[in-house]
């Protein structure tokens, strides 16, 4: 999954047309990595975060609010 795909995800998430599950979580954070989808994340902006450790904070909170 590329840049583009993963900014097409986190933007399709945004208007509630899309979830990622916890095990997309950890595909994407293990593929791409916290900096990189923060990156991507400030052309979507799923997650309002100013900063890396703010936008880690996010997605972490968001995991543990799914589903198991």
């Amino acid at each position: 999954m590329n840049r583009a795909d993963v900014e097409k995800l986190f933007d399709y998430c945004q208007i509630l047309e899309s979830m990622i599950s916890r095990q997309g979580w950890q595909f994407l954070i293990n593929h791409h990595s916290y900096l990189v989808l923060f990156e991507i994340n400030k052309g979507s902006e799923r997650f309002d975060c100013e900063s890396l450790e703010e936008f880690i904070f996010e997605v972490e909170s968001h995991i543990d609010s799914l589903p198991i």
